[in-house]
């Protein structure tokens, strides 16, 4: 998406200068429909420069003729694509938009929640100063159509992002803007501001900023933003482990077996497991979006499937958000479902499966499955009523 969208604004700024091709806008229309396949909310960033391409051919003192066949290079082979790719989608998912849109924008607390991953994102990287110092020179910028447009774009983005709610991952969101802000604030150094020490601040200033972010930001219980290395650990650290609980499963019941699991870590476990499997959170699973249960109002992830709907699709395995024990440990909870145990549910077993020589994976039984009572049986696997008396 950065790729593409860097490219599809460098063409059309280039356009101020130079003379619009039938062969520079019948590219420029491939590119952004190939970055509004690759992300749909690219049109959030794309919108002021594409809309600046069509006035500008609008406005040349070319023929009408060759106006009209300009336009018609840039409009019609991307409409044509995006136009296909809808009734595509909506033929196959009965939706226009990504499951995923309909699962986490616009839930509890939208507004607070991307207001606070904006201001952090601000904070942690030090861009406050910066922008302070380049408040004063915003009248000047309107002479910049490129600056003008590059401002609109950050603008439009942030405010699609305080809408949505932000995100829960450390500021993948605030990737696309990072082009714009670096060209603003060479800019800001070489355009606007004329002392010699301001200039050496512009440069030195992010990549201080970079260090401090690096070995400073941490996880805040209060605003739910994970830290890369935070993320990275759930696939690997000790008592997480998701790569290695996809793995193990993988080993226990084979592909053909017919188990299914359901698990809040939808990506690494099913994808090294190759088990069916029932994508809680429902980023894959459009029932979720539509009628899943509301648990929590931190950013990415607000509902999660009822147990009724688990047992509806035949889940043998749950693993909900994986509980990974040390072997001796003695298993006081379970992270189920917020629906919970109700009470005219059957009776199901807990399950402590060995991980590896010192590590035990918490499952819950739930639907009954030959293989799985196999092994059970084979391996003497400690199980426990649930929910206990």
């Amino acid at each position: 998406q950065i790729s593409l969208c860097t490219i599809i604004i460098f063409l059309c700024l280039n356009g101020i200068s130079t003379i619009w091709t039938p062969t520079r806008l019948f590219l420029l229309s491939f590119l952004i429909a190939g970055a509004i396949l690759t992300r749909l909310d690219s049109v959030v960033l794309l919108a002021p420069f594409t809309a600046y391409a069509v006035i500008a051919i609008s406005r040349t003192s070319t023929p009408r003729k060759q106006r009209t066949t300009g336009m018609a290079f840039l409009i019609l082979p991307a409409a044509f694509i995006i136009v296909s790719w809808f009734f595509w989608k909506h033929s196959l998912y009965g939706n226009l938009l990504p499951n995923s849109f309909y699962l986490k924008a616009g839930g509890k607390g939208s507004f607070h929640n991307g207001t606070t991953y904006l201001l952090t994102f601000f904070a942690s990287y030090l861009f406050f100063p910066i922008i302070v110092a380049v408040i004063p020179f915003i009248k000047q910028a309107r002479q910049t159509a490129e600056i003008v447009l590059m401002m609109i774009a950050l603008l439009l983005w942030t405010t699609y992002i305080v809408l949505v709610g932000g995100d829960f991952m450390e500021f993948r969101f605030m990737a696309p803007l990072l082009p714009f802000l670096f060209i603003l604030f060479t800019w800001a150094s070489m355009e606007v501001l004329r002392s010699a020490f301001l200039h050496t601040a512009f440069m030195v200033i992010p990549i201080i900023a970079s260090v401090y972010h690096a070995n400073v930001f941490a996880y805040d219980p209060r605003i739910h933003i994970e830290p890369i290395a935070m993320l990275n650990g759930h696939l690997t650290h000790p008592y997480e482990n998701w790569i290695g609980i996809g793995k193990r499963l993988g080993e226990l019941f084979n592909q053909g077996s017919g188990v299914t699991i359901a698990t809040t870590a939808a990506g690494a476990i099913p994808y090294y497991s190759h088990l069916r499997s029932v994508d809680m959170l429902g980023v894959n699973d459009s029932w979720v979006a539509d009628s899943g249960y509301e648990f929590t109002s931190f950013p990415g992830h607000q509902k999660i499937a009822s147990l009724g709907y688990l047992l509806s699709r035949n889940v043998h395995l749950l693993i909900s958000h994986p509980l990974v024990l040390p072997r001796a440990a003695f298993v006081t909870d379970f992270p189920m479902p917020p629906a919970g145990i109700l009470s005219n549910l059957p009776e199901f077993k807990l399950i402590e499966l060995p991980l590896t020589a010192s590590e035990k994976l918490i499952v819950l039984y739930m639907t009954p499955h030959p293989t799985v009572d196999s092994l059970i049986a084979a391996h003497n696997w400690k199980t426990s009523r649930f929910p206990r008396d």
